[in-house]
């Protein structure tokens, strides 16, 4: 089933984080390039279930910020607002922005609750 998942099957497990990150990034790389046209679009929900896996202990630090990384290169994601943006790209930069913690995943869970 996986290896005939099309691109846009793909990228919603991406976005959801409901396969291994580095599987779904891999998978993705052995389709043409992603095009311009958005695809799927990421809203507060898959910002804030990623991050409340990390408050859980189910994922590392360094898992949210592949995540993110994978998330944010993609043309074929469209973001749904600013503050989505502001925090994928805090996110999938923690030398440049915030070090995710407990305390500030719980601050950005907060944001992410008013905007959603």
């Amino acid at each position: 089933m996986l290896a005939r998942m099309s691109r846009i099957e793909l990228l919603h497990r991406l976005i959801e984080a409901s396969m291994p990150i580095p599987e779904a990034v891999s998978r993705l790389a052995e389709l043409s390039w992603d095009g311009e046209e958005d695809l799927v679009e990421l809203v507060p929900e898959h910002c804030s279930n990623v991050i409340s896996q990390f408050l859980r202990g189910a994922i590392a630090g360094t898992e949210v910020e592949a995540w993110a990384n994978a998330v944010e290169c993609r043309e074929d994601v469209k973001i749904n607002s600013s503050l989505v943006g502001e925090v994928l790209h805090e996110l999938a930069n923690p030398t440049l922005t915030h070090c995710l913690s407990p305390a500030r995943g719980k601050e950005l869970l907060s944001q992410l609750q008013y905007a959603g």
